[in-house]
């Protein structure tokens, strides 16, 4: 049976045949249009190349490099008989981290890529702890170039002896060792001939098996108030978006942050009524409620969000723009927008060692750090490790609009 699409991030330092990596899983899954094929086989000549470069397929980052232009994320879509995939094909340097935490925050699982010939450098252990902090589901561990070291299983166990004891520190899941030749097309999309002694999976085979996202159904009941659609005979009309868990006009249901209590009298699911239902939905109340606003979260009195207006969160700094505690911010979350200061700096990330700096009172472009947030009023919320939608938030500067800092609520 064909299953739904996975959403994959791709990271590794620079020069560790990512581009290459994706090209090969595009090439021959056979996702490549012709004129892109013509293309890259003109380049790859003109360039003095005896076979295809596939890292063409993928290098306009590279060019936006050598101008000056901002990295951003690219996105790649390719499909085989099984499945189909989105990569977020996020840069290598080390300048452009953040870009790693925009690109993995959707995804379902990372692959990422270590060069057999440099072993495992301060960009994988980035890498790798970004992963832990979005507590992707799946890793993936691609261990590249083997036919650098003659298809070696000695060099392969090596390096994954040192990540197994990088994932327990930074507590990864599910984590997946694969010895690959992305150049050669080794155990990308098909079985390598020249590693017997490697008895897993190729890499396409690994990322098809990947079972679907957990269904809403199982986690606890949040909704999203968009809007009131408008009064009808008295009663209210509401647009809502279920975040989690299962909706029924026979679940008694509290709004937050105001703790009152309401209940559905009908759900529309566009033009069809239905009583329990995942998605966005019209939903007629039982009784009217001119209190119910825009942001509003609809959860159980038994399984209820935190209410705070201050909480420690994990964010990574994003801005060019150093962290200066006189801005005005606003964090913006599912439930709406705050007004909010960075009150405390608990400690700052060492991403060359990977120890907690304490005493820090600044943030610099892709730190990472734990800090305690103020808002100016009460917040609905749950941790991230709980729900990602309900405990992520990015922050702007009031002045200049601009995003400056990504979040996970601990």
């Amino acid at each position: 049976m064909t299953q739904g699409i996975l959403r994959i991030a791709t990271a590794g330092s620079v020069d560790n045949g990512k581009s290459t990596l994706i090209g090969r899983l595009l090439y021959d899954s056979k996702s490549i249009f012709e004129d892109q094929l013509s293309a890259v086989e003109r380049t790859s000549v003109q360039k003095g190349k005896t076979d295809l470069d596939l890292s063409l397929f993928t290098d306009g980052l590279r060019e936006e490099v050598e101008l000056g232009i901002t990295i951003d994320v690219a996105y790649r879509y390719f499909s085989t008989p099984n499945r189909k995939f989105i990569i977020a094909d996020t840069p290598g340097h080390a300048e452009f981290t953040r870009n790693m935490i925009t690109g993995a925050s959707t995804t379902d699982a990372v692959i990422i890529l270590i060069d057999v010939t440099l072993g495992i450098t301060e960009q994988t252990k980035r890498h790798s702890f970004i992963a832990g902090l979005l507590q992707l589901s799946h890793v993936i561990v691609c261990v590249n170039k083997m036919d650098l070291k003659d298809w070696n299983q000695a060099e392969f166990d090596a390096v994954v002896r040192e990540y197994q004891s990088l994932s327990e520190r930074f507590q990864l899941k599910n984590v997946a060792f694969v010895p690959i030749s992305a150049l050669k097309g080794d155990n990308v999309v098909d079985d390598s001939k020249n590693m017997d002694w490697y008895n897993g999976q190729s890499l396409m085979r690994i990322l098809e098996s990947i079972p679907q996202r957990i269904s809403n159904g199982t986690e606890a009941l949040r909704c999203l108030i968009q809007c009131e659609l408008g009064k009808h005979e008295e009663l209210n009309y509401y647009g809502i978006k279920l975040l989690s868990g299962e909706l029924s006009v026979d679940t008694p249901l509290m709004v937050f942050p105001s703790n009152s209590a309401i209940q559905l009298a009908e759900l529309m699911d566009g033009y069809a009524p239905t009583k329990s239902l995942n998605g966005c939905v019209t939903a007629k109340l039982a009784t009217a409620n001119d209190s119910l606003k825009r942001g509003d979260i609809l959860a159980t009195k038994e399984n209820q969000p935190t209410i705070e207006r201050t909480f420690l969160a994990m964010i990574c700094w994003l801005s060019v723009a150093p962290f200066d505690v006189a801005n005005s911010l606003v964090l913006q979350h599912v439930s709406g927008d705050y007004s909010v200061q960075i009150s405390e700096i608990e400690f700052v990330v060492d991403m060359h060692t990977m120890e907690q700096l304490h005493g820090q009172s600044e943030l610099t472009t892709n730190e990472i750090a734990r800090v305690k947030l103020s808002l100016n009023r009460p917040m609905p919320f749950d941790a991230y490790a709980q729900h990602k939608e309900m405990g992520s938030f990015i922050l702007i500067d009031e002045v200049t609009n601009a995003t400056v800092a990504a979040g996970m609520i601990q």
